[in-house]
């Protein structure tokens, strides 16, 4: 494997891990990550079933949002939920900083924090002004201009720095 690959570098910031990835830490990614897939193949496949089944009483029409949300709702909640309750189980989400460069390591865990509850942030207004339009025909334009929208998103934006600056710093070894 490349050291700084790409690949690498997605699964250290999608499983939350910092240091470098040893070979225990990248087996155990890999049957958290293949348990997990595991777990969405059988769900997708009895799901899949289910609403085929339904689609003989109720109209596919009526049965597609539900079947979406609940699996967005399975895959984030049930299936993200185990693969970070195992990570955090096997204390690989650790982060380990010497006691010199603590201070730094908490100023860059604020600005790290701050930058995802701003993305995050986006996202939800984006994905706020595309629901209302398409759902509730509610112009791009009067969403845009709408003062309820910045301000869910600057709490949202607070909420998720905040959250994550305390997980994070609950995190932090200091050697």
């Amino acid at each position: 494997m490349e050291k700084n690959g790409i690949f690498l570098r997605f699964i250290k910031k999608f499983y939350g891990l910092t240091g470098p990835l040893d070979e225990y830490r990248v087996k155990e990614v890999n049957r958290i990550g293949n348990n997990a897939f595991v777990l969405s193949f059988i769900y997708l496949l009895l799901s899949s079933v289910v609403v085929a089944l339904l689609t003989v009483k109720f109209s596919a029409s009526a049965l597609l949002p539900i079947y979406l949300l609940v699996n967005i709702i399975f895959i984030s909640l049930v299936n993200g939920g185990y693969v970070f309750f195992e990570i955090h189980r096997l204390g690989l989400d650790k982060i380990d900083v010497s006691s010199e460069n603590y201070k730094g390591a908490l100023n860059r865990l604020k600005k790290r924090c701050a930058k995802i509850g701003i993305f995050v942030a986006i996202l939800l207004w984006i994905f706020e002004l595309v629901l209302n339009y398409v759902i509730f025909d509610v112009t791009i334009v009067s969403t845009t201009l709408s003062l309820s929208g910045y301000i869910r998103a600057i709490v949202v934006a607070a909420l998720v720095t905040l959250f994550l600056y305390f997980h994070w710093r609950a995190l932090m070894n200091e050697q």
